[in-house]
């Protein structure tokens, strides 16, 4: 296998040498590191060399921010684009996202192995969504290769004919002779229309879902006779689409909102916590032992528990809480509470979370062992802030995790006060409490 092509753009010879030194740890012939410290050297080094990923900061002494994503993109001839930012600004973040980035990593929050996954991840992604494009274009191709079907009205609106070819699509004509054309609530009801979409019903059970076009059908006085028109089955189509947009959202490896999703999720639950008078409890989690089973057993093994434990997060939250991953090993957890008792429902929660982790996870290669590390952040009704919450929750995860890990700490309101971490808690401690 040949190794992967990366393009490192950080003007910061310290942090350029960490990240070429990083790759090139991960194995002999894995990566082929080329370094450029401008936005300008990038684009040379582009024109002239084929890349798969490109690894650029934000920050450039020709170029600052999204301004950075926007001149790289054009110039990537098929690169993935993994971007890093100095700072947790999820708007950024989110921003850069939309425009084309693959990824978002923040400095001083990854490492070695995360930098690996993130682009294994992206690289990851394009294929998918080339396989999909590949197979848009391929249904589109059969599409116009395929006859359409044709439909008649008379002016009561109601099928006066359908052509066999709406067979294709599993109905039978006579199921729809004198029955109310589809989409009558959409749109001028006697004038010419195309591309209206409506699900029609199968006989058998379920939908198909098809694009109706048609003129009005006038008489010689000029008065509407009804429609005369063609349908065309985009149940594919739609359902490409919609997976698309799945996997904009979602991270691919564990099903769960990925980081932008999570952001618009933490802004609707705030609002419902405003109107309802509650609380949002925010739970940062990353795993404990978790790198030496990835080390150890491969990659597969690593992400079959990442797999596990998005399933066993899901398993303990209540209907309306959410769960997300955020990156290698690190994920979140919001919950709406009571506000009177908010505290003391999300430790009940982190007990859960922490018990429902501790318990070996069954391998191919046999059973593992890790745990959970839990920071909590408090956004009281009304002042709830992501990335406020994301920092007090982040703070205090790392206090649980110096004081032994397998346990939780919850974060105050204030960024840098935090209360006493809590003691570690036993996974079998919190299987009794919780029974």
């Amino acid at each position: 296998m040949r190794p992967i092509s990366v393009l490192v753009v950080e003007d910061s010879p310290p942090d350029a040498l960490l990240l070429r030194s990083w790759l090139n740890g991960r194995g002999p012939g894995a990566y082929r590191c080329i370094l450029a410290g401008s936005l300008g050297e990038a684009k040379a080094h582009l024109a002239a060399t084929a890349f798969d990923v490109v690894l650029s900061d934000l920050g450039l002494p020709d170029s600052m921010g999204l301004e950075t994503v926007s001149a790289l993109l054009p110039c990537l001839n098929g690169a993935v684009l993994v971007v890093l930012t100095g700072d947790g600004d999820g708007d950024m973040a989110c921003a850069a996202l939309r425009a084309g980035a693959a990824d978002v990593l923040v400095k001083g929050h990854v490492d070695g192995f995360i930098v690996d996954r993130a682009i294994h991840y992206a690289l990851e992604r394009r294929r998918l969504e080339e396989a999909l494009a590949a197979s848009e274009r391929r249904f589109r191709d059969f599409a116009r290769a395929a006859s359409d079907w044709f439909w008649e009205t008379g002016p009561d609106h109601r099928y006066s004919f359908v052509s066999d070819g709406v067979a294709r699509v599993g109905i039978d004509p006579a199921d729809l002779l004198g029955r109310p054309r589809h989409g009558l609530d959409q749109g001028d009801p006697t004038g010419a229309f195309s591309g209206l979409e409506v699900e029609l019903p199968l006989a058998g059970g379920g939908t198909r879902h098809v694009s109706l076009s048609a003129v009005p059908v006038l008489d010689a006085a000029g008065h509407f006779m009804g429609h005369r028109g063609v349908g065309t089955d985009v149940t594919e189509r739609r359902a490409l689409q919609e997976e698309v947009a799945r996997l904009a959202l979602h991270d691919t490896l564990t099903g769960l909102p990925n980081r932008a999703l999570f952001a618009d999720l933490f802004r609707r639950a705030a609002a419902a916590a405003d109107r309802r008078g509650e609380a949002l409890a925010l739970l940062f989690i990353d795993l404990d032992g978790f790198k030496p089973v990835n080390d150890r057993l491969g990659h597969a093994a690593g992400d079959a528990v990442l797999r596990l434990v998005a399933t066993r997060l899901e398993g303990v939250l209540r209907a309306g809480d959410a769960a997300a991953r955020l990156g290698g090993d690190e994920f979140v957890v919001l919950a709406s509470l009571p506000s009177d008792a908010v505290a003391g429902r999300a430790a009940v929660l982190a007990d859960r979370i922490v018990a429902a982790l501790a318990r070996p996870m069954p391998l191919e290669e046999g059973e593992v062992q890790v745990g959970a590390s839990i920071g909590i952040a408090i956004a009281p009704a009304g002042a709830a802030d992501l990335e406020g919450c994301l920092l007090q929750a982040d703070q205090a995860m790392y206090r649980a995790k110096k004081a032994g890990g397998a346990g939780w700490a919850l974060a105050s309101a204030g960024l840098d006060d935090t209360l006493p971490a809590a003691p570690a808690v036993k996974p079998s401690t919190v299987a009794m409490a919780t029974q």
